[in-house]
């Protein structure tokens, strides 16, 4: 969101062609899944014109170069909720913090914000540690050479090498494009299906860095 109002997916090869239309310019993504542009006095400069049900919804840049709206959230992975094991935070490298639908995290690949790890674990259990609880899914030992991976209808499966399913998030839901996102607050929230994106080639820099917004903030 540039200075002289106008938004640019660098890269990407899109733009809202909205340059010097405006002052103190902001961009807001709102609760019915729309990109709204507004002057600093709050007209309305630019949107994307994708409203949706009343939700939660995340923008966020694609591997594929794409700025890409995805539809309400169907599952949420609460680390403050108690009833289950405290997990402590455990020394583990920095990763990106966002999963897309037909990804995988195999033994010890991971998902990072701020100090909350989200880590499909060798040990077959995916844990989330940060925030006053913590979070697992309780399948330590339950197979070998587990991975995670996200599917097309918005639904997180463990399976094993074998392809057996030992954990599901049970959320399945229609037929589309979905991501898992580990926000900065702790919670891991899968949004979708995707219902705007931009239109641009295939960039490598995006690949490089993954860039995410959820409802109501810049």
């Amino acid at each position: 969101m540039q200075d002289d109002c106008n938004l640019v997916l660098y890269n990407g090869n899109w733009q809202s062609n909205t340059a010097n239309k405006g002052r103190d310019c902001k961009l807001t993504l709102t609760d019915h899944g729309e990109l709204i542009i507004n002057k600093g006095d709050g007209s309305i400069v630019w949107r994307s014109g994708a409203q949706s049900k009343k939700g939660d919804y995340a923008a966020v840049i694609h591997p594929e170069g794409r700025l890409v709206v995805f539809g309400r959230s169907v599952f949420k992975i609460d680390p403050w909720v108690p009833g289950l094991n405290s997990l402590r935070l455990r020394n583990i490298a920095f990763m990106n913090n966002m999963l897309f639908s037909g990804q995988v995290l195999s033994a010890d690949g991971r998902l990072t914000a701020r100090n909350h790890q989200l880590v499909m674990q060798g040990d077959c259990n995916l844990v989330l540690y940060g925030g006053k609880y913590g979070w697992q899914s309780n399948t330590h030992g339950n197979g070998e050479h587990c991975f995670l991976r996200l599917n097309h209808k918005g639904e997180l499966m463990i399976k094993d090498d074998d392809f057996n399913t030992i954990w599901s998030s049970r959320s399945s839901s229609r037929q589309g494009d979905y991501v898992l996102i580990l926000q900065d607050d702790g919670f891991g929230v899968i949004y979708g299906p995707a219902i705007w994106e931009t239109r641009s080639q295939r960039s490598i820099a995006a690949k490089e860095k993954m860039i995410g917004m959820v409802t109501g903030k810049l």
